[in-house]
């Protein structure tokens, strides 16, 4: 039998509140989702992607049926089923094909709901909500078994002075730098990057996708040293403190602490320096459980006004759960310079232990005679970034940060980010 269907536009507003998510580790290599949920007491899907994503979605009858497809999202595992309560029965999440993933959520069979009152809203190009009318049994359907509803596009990005709480400063936009870097993705068409520079002195900048979540990679490390050193100013950890390496969190790739015995003890600042110097990702296991987890350190990242910034998984994270972005890695690292959040020895501390980082293949090799770095890199093959403050041998000091999405292990990636900033190097010295 042949589906009737027919187009319903929809519009309204809903809250963002989610008070049910799955998180749900993915692979590289493709768009992915990076949580989802129902509300059963809101009758709210919501749903977070890692890139832009336009969904697509439709009702369907005999059970009815919510269907959203995510064109460009690929999972690589089997269909999740999570039960639900109520009027509802289930929410699916599934590979609809090797282009789109599909969520579905279904109603209990005496039950349907009106395709007009259905609302969708997309709080950004990644993250979009569909409130459902309450369900009731009298608005099971008895005509098209096939409803397509029409979803309004994303917003555009911005770059919104109050996503930084004021905390930068901002000030001119920088449009000859802006403009420059923009036409550099034109050669280098195969990656996918965002960035942000900001002048310390003036506070004026130049952003492209800053607001963009990334695969954080090892620059997650960055905050996590920013997060132990106001430990170590609160007297909540000690420099000289042992640390005991756990067998669980022993981790592959950098580093080599991996290869000593388990249960050997190391001092918390050997420890922590290792994090950043050889980007050691035992050490920074190390470091997290000590700080009391994912969780105490995510809820410390959001009170110092981050946004994208998230530890979702123990190193090595190689499929991209954990996330940061340029404006999140330039707010972090702006009041690191100012000292709003360290001590002024905790402060030098971080600087001197990040100008360690011996992965030099990234914004390094921009900087210019005399120059210097106090930055974090990250390479997972699919996603690579480097931040730091700049100091040149005029005084002048500047924030770069640069996170990309490339094919994997693209030499491009890193060239991209190179002339990046030897662009900005330059700008600055001139300016």
């Amino acid at each position: 039998m042949k589906l009737n269907s027919r187009r319903i536009a929809l519009g309204g507003s809903l809250s963002a509140a989610v008070l049910s998510a799955l998180l749900v580790a993915l692979p590289a290599l493709a768009n992915s989702i990076t949580s989802y949920g129902f509300d059963t007491q809101g009758d709210r899907l919501s749903f977070t992607t890692d890139d832009e994503v336009q969904p697509t979605a439709k009702l369907l009858s005999d059970p009815t049926r919510l269907v959203v497809d995510l064109p460009g999202v690929r999972l690589g595992r089997r269909k999740i089923v999570k039960p639900l309560n109520g009027k509802y029965k289930s929410l699916r999440l599934g590979q609809f094909n090797k282009q789109a993933a599909r969520l579905v959520v279904e109603l209990d069979a005496p039950y349907g709901v009106d395709p007009n009152r259905i609302q969708i809203k997309p709080s950004s190009s990644r993250s979009w909500s569909v409130t459902l009318p309450e369900p009731n049994s009298g608005d099971r359907r008895s005509g098209p078994d096939e409803i397509s509803l029409v979803i309004p596009p994303a917003p555009a990005e911005t770059m919104p002075t109050e996503s930084f709480n004021g905390s930068l400063g901002l000030g001119r936009e920088l449009l000859w730098l802006k403009q420059r870097l923009a036409a550099v993705h034109s050669t280098y068409p195969v990656v996918r990057p965002g960035l942000f520079i900001l002048d310390l002195a003036t506070g004026d900048y130049a952003g492209l996708q800053s607001s963009k979540a990334f695969p954080a990679a090892s620059v997650i490390k960055l905050p996590i040293l920013i997060a132990f050193l106001q430990d170590v100013d609160a007297g909540k950890v000690s420099f000289k403190e042992k640390l005991t390496m756990r067998p669980e969190l022993i981790a592959s790739g950098s580093g080599y602490m991996q290869d000593l015995a388990p249960w050997s003890s190391f001092s918390a600042s050997y420890t922590v320096s290792k994090m950043i110097e050889t980007s050691d990702n035992t050490a920074t296991n190390m470091i997290i459980k000590r700080l009391g987890g994912a969780w105490a350190l995510n809820k410390r990242f959001r009170s110092w006004g981050l946004q994208d910034t998230a530890i979702r998984r123990w190193l090595p994270d190689l499929s991209g759960t954990n996330t940061v972005s340029p404006q999140d890695l330039t707010l972090i690292l702006s009041k690191l310079a100012k000292g709003n959040l360290l001590s002024a020895s905790s402060q030098a501390k971080a600087i001197a232990i990040l100008k360690t980082c011996r992965t030099r293949t990234l914004l390094y090799p921009g900087i210019g005679p005399g120059g210097q770095i106090a930055h974090k890199t990250g390479d997972i093959g699919f996603a690579i970034g480097d931040a730091g403050i700049v100091y040149m041998p005029n005084g002048r000091q500047y924030i770069a940060a640069v996170m990309l999405k490339r094919p994997y292990d693209d030499p491009r990636g890193r060239d991209y980010i190179q002339t990046v900033s030897r662009i900005t190097y330059s700008y600055f010295s001139q300016r």
